[in-house]
């Protein structure tokens, strides 16, 4: 959560004039003559201090300021310089409680500024224990704490230090309540996270797109998948073209096994246009798929490359071929199974083609040809050849190898390639019984 810039909204706050008079909250208010916000009580019931600052303090002060706005100097140097001064002010004898945490305050500006979160941080809370601020900069301050504390990851004291601002200001602010919930996010304390965002809500200020990511990502994260769904409908249905709530959205269903909700919500996407990476469209086919929707898969598969979505190469053409001859199976005896089966060799062919090291294509092509054409030879051959590829489980290509061998009357390859298949564990009990079928 990035911090606005304090050298001039809070550390420019005293008079340009030396003396004791009460300093007033900001300079850019009183040059457009608008009257400073003043709180007169904090919950706790603090009360304005006296601002009483020194002429030698108060030149010192805007040298500092002047030192770390001038061009001349490179950041963080400039900072760094100013810092200096600041602490030759810190180091004088009886400082007021005003001069002293004015000081401070502008120092731990400086200090964000340099990147020295740490010196930042011990400079803002000083600032709040001199207790010389008016209200309005000792509830900025301590917010200031509770932002740095979060950038230096120090979440569980970033949590204290805004619980301590919380019960002293009189009002929170939507992105205070934001600041809190960012805290125990990073935590994975995912409900408080929850509980946070809703009061941010609540304060009815404009919420930031951050605001809803934070709470549909803590509830998903939570593992409360059916809240973060109805959650992500109701965003989905405010802006339907947001591809992330889309994603989040699948996600959650599909955690919760509610695969018909995913498979609408990727439908409506496709529909708006909102299908640009390769896993939105293997999530499609991947979800017709579950539904054993296989022609569908397959029609997603072949509309996803004619568009680009998906690369034409050994990977993609393997899965729409499974999904051709897996729909060829669902129509088996119907005139559609053939069409399906050649829609299917084509795929794997070009497969194998695509890649030739690779014996994927050559196993489904042997299973093809084994069981729905009952072509022993052709099955024979593509089953030869997946053997001599690179393949998962090639105990499967070998003992289907040597059932074609054996269907084919060539014993002495049949029990060669069953001999093989016994070596894999996946294979093993299926070939050892197979192989008491050859004299």
């Amino acid at each position: 959560m990035k911090l606005k810039s304090l050298a001039t909204a809070l550390a420019l706050a005293f008079l340009l004039n030396a003396g004791s008079a009460p300093v007033t909250s900001t300079i850019a208010l009183a040059a457009k003559k608008e009257v400073p916000e003043v709180l007169e009580k904090t919950l706790s019931g603090r009360t304005n201090p006296a601002a009483k600052i020194s002429g030698k303090v108060s030149k010192l002060l805007q040298k500092a300021t002047k030192l770390s706005e001038s061009e001349k100097v490179e950041e963080p140097q400039r900072y760094l310089d100013a810092i200096k001064i600041l602490d030759q002010v810190l180091a004088m004898p009886k400082l007021t409680p005003y001069e002293l945490s004015k000081a401070q305050q502008i120092k731990a500006s400086f200090a964000y500024n340099a990147d020295q979160i740490p010196v930042a941080i011990e400079a803002a809370q000083a600032a709040i224990k001199g207790n010389g601020l008016n209200n309005l900069e000792h509830l900025q301050t301590m917010m200031m704490v509770t932002q740095l504390l979060y950038q230096n990851d120090q979440y569980e004291e970033s949590i204290k230090a805004f619980d301590a601002y919380a019960a002293e200001s009189p009002k929170l602010k939507g992105s205070d309540y934001v600041m809190q919930a960012s805290n125990y996010y990073n935590q994975d304390k995912f409900k408080e996270t929850v509980t946070f965002i809703d009061k941010a809500m609540a304060t009815g200020d404009k919420p930031e797109k951050g605001w809803y990511q934070l709470k549909a990502n803590s509830l998903y994260q939570a593992e409360d998948y059916k809240a973060a769904a109805a959650y992500l409908k109701e965003l989905m249905a405010q802006d339907p073209k947001e591809k992330q709530w889309v994603n989040l959205a699948v996600s959650s269903y599909i955690s919760e096994e509610n695969f018909t909700e995913a498979l609408a919500v990727l439908q409506a996407a496709k529909a708006n246009g909102l299908f640009d990476s390769p896993e939105m469209w293997k999530q499609l086919y991947g979800l017709y798929q579950n539904a054993e929707r296989y022609t569908d898969a397959a029609n997603v598969i072949e509309e996803a490359i004619a568009a680009g979505g998906l690369k034409r190469d050994a990977s993609t053409m393997n899965s729409l071929g499974q999904n051709l001859y897996t729909a060829a199976q669902d129509m088996e005896g119907k005139p559609e199974a053939k069409g399906l089966q050649d829609r299917a060799e084509k795929a794997f062919k070009e497969a194998a083609s695509l890649d030739p090291k690779d014996g994927t294509a050559d196993l489904w092509l042997g299973q093809l040809n084994m069981f729905e054409r009952e072509d022993e030879k052709a099955a024979r051959d593509n089953l030869a050849a997946a053997v001599t590829k690179s393949l998962a489980q090639k105990g499967n290509a070998y003992y289907l190898l040597g059932v074609a061998e054996y269907n084919l009357g060539n014993m002495a390859a049949a029990r060669a390639a069953l001999t093989e298949a016994m070596k894999s564990p996946e294979s093993k009990a299926n070939a050892t019984n197979f192989m008491k079928n050859i004299k």
